[in-house]
């Protein structure tokens, strides 16, 4: 009769089998079922096919349970013959044996499918009734469950697929099939471990490769000999769920226990078709990196309409069930093809579900991307500086330049106006962040190109102060250049040929001049080109590793200016920039970027000398040997433009001087009419006080501005009402859904209050502050730290209070603040939590920056409780040092005495008590202390001259000693 055991079985795990979503993952102890080894007679029955050189060692670690070194060291020397031949010849011997009672009752529930690390011909035989298809993981070259969704499901007698799965782990990590395989099951189903050891090799495998594919959705493993420790890492690391089991339960009686469970909850359906849109999706942009910046070239690279399908086919088009990661990176594909409410939204996102602080930092930084790409250029610069102090690692600037404004982007490079914190001159910078790791030889050669081109004196290329080369950023400087990009003003209208001529004179020769010195452009398109005061500028020099032509976002951005042996894959040469400089010339001249079929430019423009149209294609030619040169090219259009003059068609005029005092940008509205994510307008609610329905409205759309003004309207509705808890909701809409990180801050601050003044609800002004505190500059951070510890007074959060100290402790730059950080870190650990171990690490940083007496005296009783000797002795002598008089000596010697009675160590003692006699002979304890330790040490001339000089004190007569 099967023992019961009484195993509780979640109700999760048992709607999961219900639905049919639920997979078996079986290891070698199932095989108890039919009387079959486990992993432990196994191996000691492969060791003896071992050469007998091997065989000892083997079994000694068989007899350590070291089971997974065995099997290991059998795979590598002998592969997977001996354990398959093994394995099939104890199915042989067990294959007539009767299946152990309750067995029939597992086969009874709906599993969508068995994977089996051993015994697949024994889960085949339980499950005859639903005529399992067994297969290898090396069958196929492509395993889904989703293949299978006709065949599988929660009715009885369809067919079961039951997988071989590898056992060893260099197996799994190299089988691509199987992975794939195990990430969808991990992400859209439910897996229940059965017949499992916590020590068998195959489960220690199954956990490597569990850790490559990450957390999923919650699973089961039912697992004897389990202690709370271990189960809560494999809850935190795989989000597996341990059922605990006596480790006498037989299999059979918790097939039972799974029945009853099943028997007792409701049958939900199957929600694994969204789950697997979401794995869909996470795979189309798994490439894709985290950062707006670094994601541009992988991101043009997928097919936007595919993605955007992905996305539209989540239930409802809720991204709620999506991961932080996946909302970045498709955020980063949808900003990178110009569908910037879709970005914001995946941004917001991952704010708005409280992912890890990491995550959250990236949602700030591609929000204020987004800004830039809609050229809220104040919003960008808040967003960049405020994520720059909090992760220096999405700096980008180095530290020696402050951010004064954010001037656009040209596809490659951020373009800043940034103080230089050395030299306080203000610089214009293009600064491009490579995704790759970049090594000296590259920033070599970046730096020999901007050095080159701050030598070329010529007004078109004036201004140019050189570059930098640190880690990923790559940065041109030069002096700020009043006036407006080409690109900016033009539209599809044709210009004259003299204006043409006018704007592209200086840049022709300035290009010239570059090339005399051997620095060739590659990187020529209109907004290359400032039409400054008195005439054009030739900047966006692309040195390698930035312009790298292979890269789609090098190719996206100079569409139609790119020479066709660059697109081939030739390197860069004078004739690849005069086919740019014509490609720009054909541009201006007709309203139009060369593409495919060369129309003539005439067509386009009339009256414009038909000499123009074969000097053009002479320039354009694909051959770079039938080209002219940037002289020649220059000489024909002025002797052409120099004949007949026909009719002006005007010049691209400048829309506003941009200062070179570095002021903040005007914001520019935006239209908001429609919403990309929907493609429909966003209509108002029926009721115009639904502040829920506003927010749902700002959700997908933060610009909206009749939204904006309803929840201000309710706001100041709620305030004139004295309704604080209407006020309260209404602040965190807009806080919610602001972008600029500044006005976010002083919003919360306000929430903050409110809740703690009008509401009564200390507590919940405590956690606003403290998700408050994350956002602000580090020096902000400080006085917020304040506030937080007087709250914390009031409702006694000071594990919350310590977790934000910590944080800013942590972030903090200058050393005398971040010891006094730590400090208090440490007084809130030991004085209000009693976490003393925790409380000496933060005194013990405290006093890695700055040691102080303050600090040690804190941390020494704590030492002594926690009986850590050694460290306590080495406080008491950095103490020491640290004091003068009295006090030093008697910390010396309270050090003597713990060196001596607690580590053993009388020299030390000894000499610590030298030091208190040579400063003060007549130390009393020293004397005392040193005598004793003198005698123990067999010091002889120590010995007398304390001796003597006790005595001296005795008598009080020097010659007393005689």
């Amino acid at each position: 009769m099967a023992t019961r055991t009484m195993v509780k079985i979640p109700d999760d795990l048992a709607r999961a089998i219900q639905s049919g979503d639920c997979v078996l993952w079986v290891g070698a102890g199932f095989g108890a079922l039919a009387g079959r080894p486990g992993w432990a007679p196994l191996l000691r029955r492969l060791v003896t096919t071992c050469p007998e050189d091997a065989r000892e060692s083997l079994e000694e670690l068989l007899e350590q349970g070291r089971l997974r070194t065995v099997l290991t060291y059998v795979h590598r020397h002998f592969g997977d013959a001996p354990l398959a031949e093994l394995l099939e010849e104890v199915s042989r011997e067990g294959d007539a044996a009767v299946l152990a009672e309750g067995t029939e009752t597992l086969a009874e529930l709906p599993w969508r499918a068995c994977f089996a690390t051993t015994y697949a011909d024994l889960v085949a035989r339980i499950f005859a009734s639903r005529k399992p298809e067994v297969l290898s993981h090396l069958d196929a070259h492509h395993l889904s469950l989703r293949d299978r969704e006709g065949s599988l499901g929660p009715q009885l007698g369809e067919r079961m697929l039951v997988l071989r799965t590898p056992p060893t782990g260099r197996a799994m990590r190299a089988d691509g099939v199987f992975y794939d395989l195990v990430e969808e099951v991990v992400r859209s189903r439910t897996i229940l471990f059965l017949g499992f050891d916590p020590d068998d090799p195959d489960l220690v495998q199954i956990f490597d490769l569990l850790d490559r594919v990450g957390r999923g959705n919650t699973h089961f493993a039912l697992l004897p000999w389990v202690s709370p420790p271990e189960a809560e890492e494999l809850k935190d690391r795989f989000a597996i769920e341990v059922i605990p089991a006596r480790g006498d339960a037989s299999l059979g009686s918790m097939f039972g226990e799974l029945a009853r469970a099943c028997a007792e909850v409701a049958v939900r359906p199957s929600d694994a078709a969204a789950k697997l849109t979401a794995l869909d999706l996470g795979r189309a942009v798994r490439g894709v990196d985290l950062r707006a910046d670094l994601a541009l070239d992988e991101a043009l690279s997928l097919d936007i309409e595919w993605i955007e399908h992905l996305v539209d086919a989540l239930p409802a088009g809720s991204l709620t069930g999506l991961s932080a990661s996946t909302l970045l990176r498709t955020g980063a594909v949808m900003l990178a093809h110009g569908r910037i409410d879709r970005a914001r939204r995946c941004f917001q996102q991952v704010i708005t579900q409280g992912a890890g602080r990491e995550f959250i930092n990236f949602a700030r930084f591609d929000l204020a991307w987004t800004a830039l790409y809609e050229g809220d250029r104040a919003v960008a610069l808040d967003g960049l500086a405020t994520c720059a102090e909090v992760d220096r690692s999405l700096a980008v600037v180095p530290p020696r330049f402050h951010i004064r404004e954010v001037l656009g982007r040209d596809g490659t490079s951020l373009l800043l106006l940034c103080r230089d914190r050395e030299s306080k001159t203000d610089y214009e910078i293009a600064v491009a962040t490579l995704a790759r790791p970049v090594g000296v030889q590259e920033h070599a050669r970046f730096q020999a190109g901007a050095e080159l081109l701050a030598k070329v004196e010529h007004p078109a290329i004036r201004g140019v102060r050189g570059g930098f080369a640190d880690g990923r950023l790559f940065g041109l400087m030069r002096e700020p250049t009043p006036g407006f990009v080409l690109a900016d003003t033009l539209d599809e209208q044709p210009i004259a040929l003299d204006k043409t001529l006018e704007l592209l004179t200086p840049v022709i020769e300035g290009l010239a001049a570059c090339h005399g010195v051997g620095l060739l452009h590659r990187n020529i398109n209109p907004s290359h080109v400032v039409v400054a005061a008195g005439a054009a500028v030739l900047r966006g020099f692309g040195f390698p590793p930035v312009i790298a032509f292979a890269r789609p976002s090098v190719r996206a951005a100079n569409r139609g200016y790119m020479a066709p042996e660059l697109l081939a894959g030739a390197a860069a040469t004078t004739a690849s920039d005069v086919y740019s400089i014509g490609a720009l010339t054909y541009r201006l001249l007709t309203g139009r970027a060369p593409a495919g079929s060369l129309a003539p430019a005439h067509e386009r423009n009339v009256g414009l000398d038909p000499r123009v149209d074969e000097l053009l294609r002479r320039t354009l030619h694909p051959d770079v040997d039938k080209r002219p040169s940037l002289g020649q090219l220059r000489e024909e259009l002025q002797q052409i433009a120099a004949g007949p003059r026909v009719a002006e068609l005007g010049v691209p005029r400048a829309i506003v001087d941009r200062p070179s005092g570095g002021s903040a940008a005007v914001p520019v509205m935006i239209e908001e009419t429609v919403s990309a994510p929907l493609g429909q307008k966003f209509l108002p609610p029926a009721d115009p006080d639904d502040l829920e329905a506003w927010a749902w409205i700002l959700e997908r759309k933060p610009t909206h501005v009749e939204a904006r003004d309803a929840v201000a309207r309710i706001e100041a509705s709620a305030r004139e009402a004295a309704q604080w808890d209407r006020v309260a909701e209404a602040v965190k809409v807009r806080a919610q859904h602001t972008q600029a990180v500044r006005e976010r801050t002083a919003l919360m601050r306000e929430l903050g209050s409110i809740y703690e003044t009008k509401l009564g609800a200390p507590a919940s002004a405590f956690e606003i502050l403290q998700t408050e505190l994350e956002e602000l500059p580090i020096a902000e951070q400080h006085d917020s730290l304040a506030e937080l510890a007087r709250l914390a007074e009031l409702t006694g959060q000071w594990s919350q209070l310590a977790e934000s100290m910590q944080l800013v402790a942590d972030r903090t730059p200058e050393l005398p603040r971040q010891a006094e950080l730590y400090r208090g870190l440490g007084a809130v650990l030991a004085g209000r939590l009693g976490a003393s171990e925790r409380a000496v690490e933060a005194y013990e940083k405290a006093n890695e920056a700055v040691p102080t007496a303050e600090g040690l005296l804190a941390v020494i009783p704590l030492y002594r409780k926690l009986g850590q000797g050694a460290e306590l002795a080495g406080a008491l002598l950095t103490l020491a040092d640290l004091q003068t008089g009295f006090d030093r000596h008697n910390t010396l010697c309270t050090a003597a005495k713990v060196l001596r009675e607690q580590l053993g160590d009388e020299d030390g003692a000894l000499g610590a008590i030298e030091i208190v006699l040579a400063e003060d002979p007549d130390h009393g304890d020293a004397l005392a202390a040193g005598e004793s330790l003198a005698r123990s040490l067999d010091r002889k001339p120590a010995l007398v001259d304390i001796l003597a000089r006790r005595a001296q004190l005795a008598h009080g007569d020097d010659d007393a000693a005689q």
